[in-house]
């Protein structure tokens, strides 16, 4: 038996709007061996890089419907990320994660 191949072609890029909001919009087509090819979509809102808002969508989630959002923010070197997915039957997903640099 071969090991799992997964191949990933992304790509983003911030455009700022004013000042003080710039957003990214991304894109990713997920290729795995033996498994449908899949994507990822989403944006991120980011507010003078200090408070940030994302809205996603994973095609390859089974459960749920597929979108996820979460919001952050940034204090130096510290930030704080919070997402949430709906997993159907499965309940919610929260995720929070604390990041020091």
């Amino acid at each position: 038996e071969s090991l799992p191949v997964e191949y990933k072609f992304g790509m983003s890029s911030a455009f700022p709007v004013n000042d003080a909001l710039k957003i990214t919009p991304a894109f990713d087509v997920v290729y795995s061996r033996n498994e449908d090819c899949n994507f990822n979509v989403g944006s991120e809102f980011n507010f003078v890089d200090s408070f940030f808002v994302r809205f996603g969508f994973d095609s390859a989630i089974d459960a749920g419907n597929g979108i996820s959002c979460g919001f952050g923010f940034k204090l130096q070197n510290l930030s704080l990320d919070y997402a949430f997915t709906n997993y159907d039957n499965l309940g919610d997903g929260h995720r929070i994660s604390l990041t020091i640099k």
